[in-house]
């Protein structure tokens, strides 16, 4: 391939097909780049840590940004190749590939060979999709790269790869990442560094590359445990359970034809209704007791799905939520820590007693599972990661809601480039059922749920009778305005 302004340009054919056919659409790629850094960084390999190695059985982390407006696809492709090429200087292990060491363990081979910046059209309307409140449509999928991908492993594959796909009356841009090398935090931290460089602003947080500061070997001579038997009495407690990271578990795409994409959009006065219903039925609540958003919403989505799905009272039902442990490891991390830096934090049930309990006692359930995540939950659970044997890893026979928290990542902020900001943010698709992500809402203080459901979970969650005494009865779940 010719090298040209820190980029390779290659016919789309090469490697993507020209035309990607879908229910009502077909998304045509124009063109294919190869961007590598600015200038030359240094070569090695990176050592990648136990919750890398798990996650990379993850999929990408995958999310489109809508833009609405009369905006030149071929301009923003130009801007976006050089505001990545110089961000890669910086963000270097992004323009790596996934090898194996000697003891066939994931590294990140620092070799700049670059990210993929993909130009592609659609002829459809931006307009319509956002009368649809920008609804999940299975020509979502195309949007972004990424969609062959059922796990973060790949040694062929970039890291990470952008897609900017015009439409009648603005753009989309895909942005996918490998789970191993980065969380939600540090994706998000990378799509904003290319949007300031974008705008010609300084980077506002510049990345850390140190993964070793998780390795056990690094941290465990400083560290004091509280107690050589918190593992133990993590089991035994009645909130979380010690469990390092999330189990993976991979779902054949053919299982997306019967789940339905769903939107719905939760106002700051559905929220704050939620939060109020909370605090009015926690068992012996204290003054000065607090609800998040997060809590709340949480506490709601668990309940009503569990209720939708009729499940027998003993079945076992987890909430798990991946944690952000940057800022309660000792000492700790920087928020520029870039890699994955996350906790799966279960919250166990069984659905007899989720179904029975208050919506207080429910969030309360959920927050005292998440305050155990301390320095020490965290490090025994990076112990624990790191030589685990992904083929012994068992996996869980309760059901479980996972819910992945985008709230935080200010993406709307993030997602300015210098068109200006998008009108909504989604994900491609959810991949299973009780699969949900949460991002902000274009209304300040909402959030925008996207959840996976079979047909006939689907049916009785929006069922208005599925939920008696539900507190935002008066506000039928719907998408956004």
């Amino acid at each position: 391939m010719a090298i040209s302004d820190g980029s390779d340009r290659e016919n789309g054919e090469n490697s993507i097909a020209p035309a990607l056919q879908t229910e009502g659409a077909a998304v045509e790629v124009m063109d294919t780049i190869m961007v590598r850094p600015k200038k030359p960084t240094s070569r090695h390999l990176m050592y990648m840590s136990g919750v890398d190695q798990i996650l990379a059985a993850a999929w990408p982390n995958r999310t489109i940004l809508f833009y609405r407006g009369q905006i030149d696809s071929t301009a923003v492709v130009k801007r976006l190749e050089h505001a990545i090429a110089s961000v890669l200087v910086s963000y270097y292990p992004m323009a790596g590939r996934l090898a194996r060491d000697e003891n066939g363990r994931l590294v990140v081979d620092c070799n700049d060979e670059g990210v993929q910046l993909i130009h592609a059209r659609c002829d459809l309307s931006i307009t319509d999709l956002q009368g649809k409140g920008f609804a999940i449509q299975p020509h979502f999928r195309q949007l972004v790269p990424m969609d062959h991908l059922q796990s973060s492993d790949s040694s062929d594959d970039p890291l990470a790869c952008f897609q900017v796909t015009a439409f009648k009356d603005g753009i989309t841009l895909g942005v996918a990442v490998a789970h191993s090398v980065a969380d939600g935090a540090a994706t998000w931290s990378f799509i904003k560094a290319v949007s300031q460089t974008s705008r010609g602003q300084p980077l506002s947080i510049y990345p850390l590359h140190a993964r070793y500061l998780l390795k056990p070997s690094v941290f465990m001579p400083h560290t004091v445990f509280l107690s050589p038997d918190a593992k133990e009495e993590m089991k035994a407690a009645k909130g979380a359970p010690y469990n390092g990271c999330e189990e993976p578990i991979r779902v054949s795409n053919a299982n997306l034809e019967v789940l339905q994409q769903r939107v719905i959009h939760f106002s700051r006065e559905m929220l704050d209704i939620l939060k109020k219903e909370c605090l009015n039925t926690i068992s012996n609540a204290k003054p000065g007791d607090f609800v998040s958003s997060f809590q709340a919403l949480g506490a709601y989505l668990w309940k009503r799905l569990v209720m939708a799905q009729n499940l027998d009272e003993e079945t076992g039902v987890d909430f798990r939520v991946a944690m952000d442990v940057r800022n309660r490891m000792i000492p700790p991390l920087t928020p520029g820590f870039f890699g994955n830096a996350v906790v799966g934090v279960p919250t166990p049930s069984t659905a007899g007693e989720l179904v029975t309990e208050s919506l207080g006692n429910t969030c309360v359930r959920i927050r005292r599972s998440i305050n155990q995540v301390d320095d020490d939950y965290i490090k025994r659970a990076l112990i624990d990661r790191e030589n685990k044997d992904l083929r012994k890893i068992a996996l869980s026979k309760v059901q479980v809601v996972t819910l992945r928290n985008g709230t935080g990542f200010h993406v709307y902020e993030a997602g300015d480039f210098g068109w200006g900001q998008p009108e909504a943010v989604r994900p491609p698709v959810e991949y299973r059922e009780g699969e949900i992500t949460l991002y902000p809402g274009k209304e300040a203080k909402s959030i925008d749920v996207i959840v996976a459901l079979s047909e006939a979970t689907c049916k009785n969650f929006f069922s208005e009778n599925i939920y008696p005494n539900d507190p935002i009865q008066n506000f039928p779940l719907h998408l956004p305005e």
